[in-house]
């Protein structure tokens, strides 16, 4: 099976490079490859590689910077995504489009565009895989919550971390293994693709699990009222389709070479 991905310079799409299974052809670009808010690079690239799938990973994810360009985040999390969505259908070319739990109660602009184009998806191409994937964390060139509680436990430097919204974190490693063996398998539709967590978590239940993983003392503050420029969802937890949350989070933090220590 060969696979195109799109916008595969960033977090999500260089961990579907890391796990990539032998029996995938992977073809990784990045933006400056291929601009899926141009539709002619997007034919040029399907008749050139002749995928069998497409993963979609292009995307504006700066939620406070999407509360000031709104165009830029509309125009590729909705309208490019919808577009490709057309051209697939019509060179019979199978799309995975990559969803995000902060679309499942929309209170932002970047939510907003990312339940619109899921929605339009489902409705316009019945065949499209959406995997929605939860708090992710781990993998290669994270820049998640993980690395900024490790960063700051590195610099015995303290941070107020959230003690109201609820998530559900995920391991990125998880989440593309499954991905990948749901596409071999045909998947198709509207999908959670969450590690278990018993109707969510707080990032500071994440933050106390992540210091006992790394055997060191939480030195973070709580805090109920975090300013951000992009409100947030109260709770974006998932039902959880993978194993247990902190399993994974063990796993990861003990897992040689795979994260820096706090050392």
């Amino acid at each position: 099976m060969k696979i195109l991905g799109l916008g595969f310079n960033g977090y999500v799409g260089k961990n579907f490079q890391q796990y990539k299974p032998n029996e995938i052809e992977l073809i990784s670009t990045s933006q400056k490859d291929i601009d899926i808010t141009k539709q002619t690079e997007i034919y040029t690239a399907i008749y050139k590689y002749k995928p069998d799938v497409i993963i979609n990973c292009a995307a504006e994810t700066n939620e406070d910077k999407s509360e000031i360009k709104h165009e830029d985040v509309y125009n590729i999390n909705l309208t490019s995504a919808i577009n490709l969505t057309r051209i697939c259908n019509e060179l019979n070319v199978k799309l995975v489009h990559i969803d995000s739990c902060f679309s499942e109660e929309p209170t932002n602009q970047y939510a907003y565009a990312k339940y619109g184009a899921r929605e339009v998806i489902k409705k316009m191409s019945p065949e499209t895989y959406i995997p929605c994937m939860g708090w992710l964390f781990g993998g290669v060139d994270s820049v998640n919550f993980d690395t900024l509680v490790e960063k700051h436990l590195k610099q015995h430097t303290s941070l107020f971390i959230d003690t109201t919204i609820k998530g559900s974190p995920t391991y990125i490693k998880d989440a593309i293994t499954h991905i990948y063996d749901m596409i071999l398998s045909d998947k198709t539709g509207f999908e959670y693709v969450a590690n278990s967590s018993d109707g969510g978590i707080t990032r500071w239940e994440m933050c106390d699990e992540i210091c006992k993983a790394l055997n060191t003392e939480n030195i973070f503050q709580k805090t109920e009222h975090f300013e951000e420029l992009a409100k947030r969802p109260a709770n974006v937890s998932l039902p959880g389709v993978m194993r247990d949350w902190k399993e994974a989070l063990i796993e990861y933090y003990n897992k040689t070479g795979e994260n820096n220590g706090t050392d």
